[in-house]
């Protein structure tokens, strides 16, 4: 989970509270009794929960009820619907919990329902072009009579509410805090994919644009209010490329439903489309097995053609070992100013021990700096290395110890100080005054080397260039550390 700054402030109309880049998500399973939710880490201040039934175990319709929201957690339940035994098979309930700022718009509010049928037309304060993305739920349980929110009339400027109890009830209901969030098309982030979709009894199948490494976490909910029968989501096959969805009217009312639209918000890690160079290196082939049994979508691709082929389709670039990095700058320059316009809109570049060689200012070789071709300047770096390094370890690779130089997202599983074991085969040291230095090298290389004395140089080096991140590794995870290298993916393309 990443963390988010908050501040919640209860009013009797909404407050208006901006999203950060960050929440917490997740899949759990749930009955009729009460259970508690733990999130991965907790939050600054007590975030908003919205939720969405992900399976269809058993026929009895539900609401889900929520309570004790704080900052490490909520306790969750359903109800079924009046005229059932009350008691619900287990089913996979999907869950977000967000806190503020940068994800749209969204709010808190402290309501009552005075009338069955009464609605409160809400202003939105964010200026959208169109409709936005919408979702709202019940935070609290302050009464045990079963309630839904339901959403009319929403434009670009507002919307109408109103609580809609379950049938049998009269309709009137105490006071409950009310969360909504309210996005747009510019609010996708990496680990999204959202939408609007029309639906009625029937089910439909909604396939995301991308394909995600495991199975998402689906939230849903109706935007509209074409039928006055009240009606929940059912939502089913959840798999990484689909799901499907249809509405269910509760029990008293004639179970045809007339068109609805619903927004859907899938959130999980995406796979990405990713272009491995081709490269002398033994290590492209444990590149692409890595990255294939990851579950992304990899293309290997001559250097040659990355001027005509490499576009904003793909995620990100990986450059492996091997001097080839090199020699493709020096016969073709434009390859290397196709990379960095690339990256500089947003691409990833990692370039792994060879491929690191043209990424930085400038290239020493030898303790000479080579003046051609033009590095590409992705990262402000000095690349310095030596040609019996070369000769000594490409072919006899060795592990060699890194030390943890700060925290970072790439090494959430280590400390600061750790030693991590990563194959070496003669890469570069990298100096820099500006860049983050992610390891150092914590061995030095065979006393018979030219400056074999490496220790504490910088072995792992990132930063962003643009709107586009990189990394530069001279060691090679791809050999027996495929979960950094994953872990570079995972950070550049974020």
């Amino acid at each position: 989970m990443k963390k988010l700054l908050s501040i919640l402030i209860v009013f009797t109309m909404f407050t208006i509270i901006p999203l950060v880049n960050a929440m917490d998500y997740g899949v759990v399973e749930v009955d009729s009794s009460w259970k508690w939710v733990e999130f991965e880490e907790e939050f600054s201040r007590i975030p908003l929960v919205f939720t969405q039934t992900n399976s269809y175990n058993e026929a009895d319709l539900t609401f889900t009820k929520l309570r004790n929201i704080n900052t490490t957690g909520f306790e969750v339940k359903f109800d079924e619907d009046f005229g059932t035994d009350l008691i619900h098979n287990v089913e996979n309930l999907g869950w977000v919990a967000m806190e503020f700022r940068e994800f749209g718009e969204n709010g808190l509010s402290n309501l009552r329902q005075p009338f069955p049928v009464a609605t409160r037309t809400m202003p939105l304060r964010t200026s959208f072009s169109n409709p936005p993305y919408f979702l709202a739920e019940v935070q609290s349980n302050n009464n045990f009579q079963p309630v839904q929110i339901d959403i009319s009339s929403l434009t670009s400027t507002s919307f109408d509410l109103r609580m809609e109890e379950a049938t049998g009830f009269d309709g009137r209901h105490p006071n409950e805090m009310i969360a909504y969030v309210a996005f747009d098309d510019n609010d996708n982030l990496s680990y999204t994919e959202f939408g609007k979709i029309d639906v009625d009894n029937n089910w439909e199948t909604v396939t995301f644009d991308e394909t995600f490494l495991e199975i998402p976490t689906i939230i849903a909910d109706i935007n509209t209010e074409n039928e006055s029968d009240m009606v929940t989501i059912l939502i089913t096959n959840v798999t990484e490329t689909s799901f499907e969805i249809s509405l269910s009217e509760f029990n008293g009312f004639d179970g045809v439903h007339t068109t609805e639209e619903i927004t859907y918000l899938a959130l999980g890690e995406k796979a990405k489309n990713i272009v491995v160079v081709s490269t002398s290196s033994s290590g492209v082939s444990y590149i692409v097995s890595a990255l294939d049994d990851a579950g992304h979508i990899v293309e290997e691709m001559d250097a040659l053609d990355i001027t005509s082929s490499l576009t904003d389709d793909y995620d990100l670039i990986i450059y492996p070992g091997g001097s080839d990095s090199y020699y493709d700058l020096l016969a073709d320059a434009s390859i290397g100013a196709t990379i960095q316009n690339f990256v500089d809109n947003g691409g990833g570049y990692i370039g792994i021990c060879g491929g690191t060689l043209i990424a930085g200012n400038n290239f020493y070789y030898d303790g000479v700096n080579v003046p051609y071709p033009s590095m590409m300047g992705l990262l402000d770096v000095n690349v310095y290395e030596y040609s019996d390094w070369v000769s000594y370890y490409v072919g006899s690779a060795v592990s060699l110890g890194h030390e943890v130089e700060m925290e970072h997202e790439i090494f959430n599983d280590y400390t600061v100080s750790d030693i991590v074991d990563i194959t070496y085969a003669g890469g570069p040291i990298f100096t820099t005054s500006t860049e983050d230095i992610l390891l150092s090298f914590n061995d030095d290389l065979d006393s018979s080397l030219t400056n074999y004395a490496i220790s504490g140089e910088a072995a792992v080096v990132a930063g962003q260039y643009g709107d586009g991140k990189v990394v530069l590794s001279s060691p090679h995870p791809e050999y027996s550390s495929e979960e950094i290298l994953l872990a570079y993916v995972e950070w550049v393309s974020s």
